[in-house]
């Protein structure tokens, strides 16, 4: 069966990589695995979830004021009953996901400190990535989409065309390119990470950076408008991100493979 074909390579992959970290003697199934480790990623995933709605209620709190920063020049209108409260409930995600983000890793940190049992000191990851994520979502908000929707709203003009702009429409377009970009903006801090406990060689990215860019040029084909010049400035900043990540790297010291009896490096 496919699953059972998944399910025995997981298992296989579990045992090469992380025989001395991950499965731990007498514990060599994946399902004994999930049986011993889920408790931790259930309660973390509990308190990410309440976390969230409380969040989200100050992000219910700041909507009116989020809403008012990024209100357009031109009129606004609402095509539908429920426009208005589809804002809100975007504009008050986006403060509750900006809030929730160094929790996350916190909670994360968590995670992998129960499953390898190695300590961690990653109060300057939570905060790292916090920043990171704020610096994304400025980019995004006040750089990345003003530009696209002067773009479009140029294009529009050229033609000799009204613009009139549902309100759900204009914020789910700002929201849609301003949050994958702050996500995005993790790019080199999760690169430096994967490298620094191992899993991935930092060799292994500038290996396949020609793929990596074609990966992130569909990607940015994919939130951006259908243009050859948005595809583009989406793309060139994912580029660059990939970059900054290749370059954290470079100063890593290769750790030890699991094989040889040595731990790798501390997530510190």
């Amino acid at each position: 069966m496919p699953w059972q074909l998944l399910v025995q390579a997981g298992q296989r992959y579990l045992r090469r990589r992380f025989r001395r970290d991950i499965v731990a003697e007498g514990r060599e199934s994946l399902a004994e695995w999930l049986l011993h480790y889920g408790p931790a990623l259930r309660k973390s995933l509990v308190r990410l979830l309440a976390g969230y709605a409380v969040f989200l209620v100050f992000g219910f709190l700041g909507a009116p004021y989020l809403y008012r920063l990024f209100r357009p020049e031109i009129t606004l209108y609402v095509l539908a009953p429920t426009d208005g409260f589809q804002v809100y409930f975007l504009l008050s995600n986006v403060i509750a996901v900006a809030c929730l983000i160094p929790f996350a890793v916190r909670e994360a940190l968590f995670v992998y400190t129960a499953v390898t049992g190695r300590p961690f000191r990653g109060f300057r990851y939570v905060l790292i990535a916090f920043l990171l994520f704020v610096l994304g979502l400025y980019f995004g908000l006040f750089v990345f989409f003003p530009f696209l929707f002067r773009f479009t709203l140029t294009l529009s003009r050229a033609f000799h065309i009204e613009p009139y702009y549902s309100v759900q429409r204009y914020y789910s377009f700002m929201v849609g390119l301003s949050l994958p970009m702050a996500f995005f903006f993790e790019t080199p801090l999760l690169m430096y990470t994967l490298a620094r406990l191992g899993w991935v060689k930092p060799a292994v990215y500038r290996r396949y950076r020609k793929y990596a860019y074609f990966v992130l040029y569909v990607i940015a084909s994919m939130i951006t408008p259908p243009d050859v010049l948005a595809h583009l400035s989406g793309a060139v900043p994912l580029i660059l991100l990939y970059e900054a990540g290749i370059f954290s790297t470079r100063f890593i010291e290769r750790p030890a493979s699991p094989t040889t009896g040595e731990n790798s490096p501390p997530l510190s």
